[in-house]
C-alpha cells in the first residue's frame, strides 16, 4: 500500500504540473532575443568559476563523486565553448559550480544542516523564477525547480533547486539586459 500512494501521489503532483504548464501556454511571449557575445562572455566567466571552486574544493577535501561531475560539467563547458555553443557552455558551466559547491556543502553536513540548506536554496529559487518570470518564461529552471520538488533524496533536492536558481538568474540577467518586455503571469512555485 505505502508504494502505491507514494505512487498516487506522484502521479497527482505531475497532473498538476502539467495543468502549471497548460496554463502558461497562452502567456508565453516570442522568444526574445538574446545578444550572443553577451552569452559567449558569461559562459567563460562561468567556466574560469567553476574551475576555481573545483580546484577549492579539491583542496579542501569537498565530496569526491560530485567533485568529479563537477570536472565533466567543467570539460564539457570547455568543449561546448570552443565549438561555439554559448549556451550549452553557459549551463554546463553552472552545472559545474552547482555540483563544486555541493562538493563543499557536503563536509561534516548532518541531516539539520542539509535541512537548512534545502531550505534556503528553495526560497532562493522561487525568488529567482518570480524575478525572472517578469521578463521571460523561465522553463527550464522551473522544470529543475520542480524536480528538486518531487525528489525524495535531500542531495538531489539541493542540486535541483541550486541550479534552477543559478539557471534562473542567468535568464533573468540576459532577457533584462535585452530590454525583454515583462510577462503577466505569477510563476512562483507553491
Amino acid at each position: 500500500y505505502t508504494t502505491a500512494a507514494k505512487d498516487l501521489a506522484l502521479a497527482k503532483e505531475r497532473i498538476e504540473s502539467a495543468k502549471l504548464w497548460i496554463s502558461l501556454m497562452p502567456s508565453i511571449k516570442e522568444d526574445a532575443y538574446l545578444n550572443e557575445e553577451e552569452i559567449r562572455r558569461r559562459a567563460e566567466s562561468y567556466l574560469t568559476q567553476a574551475e576555481s571552486i573545483i580546484i577549492y574544493a579539491r583542496s579542501i577535501n569537498g565530496e569526491g563523486n560530485f567533485i568529479n561531475e563537477a570536472e565533466r560539467s567543467a570539460d564539457l563547458a570547455g568543449d561546448q565553448l570552443s565549438r561555439g555553443m554559448y549556451a550549452g557552455a553557459a549551463i554546463s558551466a553552472i552545472d559545474a559550480i552547482t555540483k563544486a559547491e555541493i562538493s563543499i556543502d557536503l563536509i561534516n553536513a548532518d541531516e539539520n544542516m542539509l535541512n537548512s540548506e534545502i531550505n534556503v536554496s528553495e526560497s532562493s529559487a522561487k525568488e529567482a523564477l518570480s524575478e525572472t518570470g517578469r521578463y521571460i518564461t523561465p522553463i527550464l529552471p522551473a522544470a529543475y525547480f520542480e524536480f528538486g520538488k518531487t525528489s525524495d533524496a535531500p542531495v538531489e533536492k539541493l542540486y535541483y533547486y541550486k541550479l534552477s536558481a543559478r539557471i534562473a538568474k542567468l535568464l533573468f540577467s540576459l532577457a533584462k539586459k535585452e530590454g525583454a518586455g515583462f510577462v503577466e503571469v505569477e510563476l512562483t512555485p507553491e
